[in-house]
């Protein structure tokens, strides 16, 4: 009897001693796999900003509209720690659902962080168009604005009129520009007579400031005649 007690005794010991092994095996496996997890993730670096929907020319960068992801190979990409240096950007092209944001992508607008009311200036409205031709613009570029009647001949509208916002809707293009009560008038009787036409002005020429200048009361034989087949 005594000789049975002394062998499970042993064998209860045996077993405690290969618990204990087990245990300081299993956590020494835990501890190499938490500390080589923290080199991986330091190694990959920060994340990248990618786009969560289709985003149009002249969207406001706003962190609902991305998400991050760790992108190997990835040159010239916005990363997660960059955000501080995105205020008042807003995309020069359009990007896709999926696209990572590029610093090439983006062109920086003062107070474009600010609501679309709230850049009108004083004694303006925000009105859209969308002009037969389609140029490289942004928001706080300053353009012409001519009429292109259905017979091909153009004249001008308005010069310097400021832009607010530019879209791509259903594929067409537009922009919304900075107009009075009035001016809307004569926009949309422009636009039943044909098509509206805008000219990019050079920033240089603004240093004095906007020289704006409504031609809706000009004689047409003043117009410029534009060459053009699509119009």
């Amino acid at each position: 009897m005594t000789n049975r007690r002394k062998r499970l005794r042993q064998i209860l010991e045996c077993r405690n001693e290969f618990g204990m092994l087990l245990a300081i095996a299993l956590l020494g496996t835990l501890v190499i796999s938490i500390h080589s997890g923290g080199r991986e993730g330091s190694e990959s670096g920060p994340q990248v900003l990618v786009a969560q929907r289709d985003m149009a020319v002249g969207t406001p960068v706003l962190p609902l509209d991305f998400r991050y992801e760790s992108r190997t190979g990835q040159e010239g990409a916005v990363t997660d720690q960059q955000w501080h240096k995105l205020r008042g950007a807003v995309l020069r092209r359009s990007l896709s659902s999926g696209d990572a944001l590029l610093w090439r992508d983006l062109t920086v607008v003062h107070g474009k962080n600010l609501r679309l009311g709230e850049r009108v200036p004083q004694g303006r409205r925000a009105y859209g168009i969308r002009p037969a031709n389609e140029l490289d613009v942004f928001p706080g570029d300053w353009v012409d604005i001519l009429e292109a009647p259905r017979n091909g001949v153009a004249r001008p509208l308005f010069d310097s009129v400021k832009i607010l916002q530019v879209a791509r809707i259903h594929g067409e293009f537009s922009v919304t520009i900075a107009v009075t009560s009035h001016d809307i008038a004569v926009l949309e009787k422009a636009e039943q007579r044909g098509k509206l036409l805008i000219a990019l002005q050079n920033p240089k020429e603004l240093r004095n400031g906007p020289q704006r200048r409504s031609h809706a009361g000009d004689s047409p034989r003043q117009s410029i005649e534009i060459w053009s087949e699509d119009l």
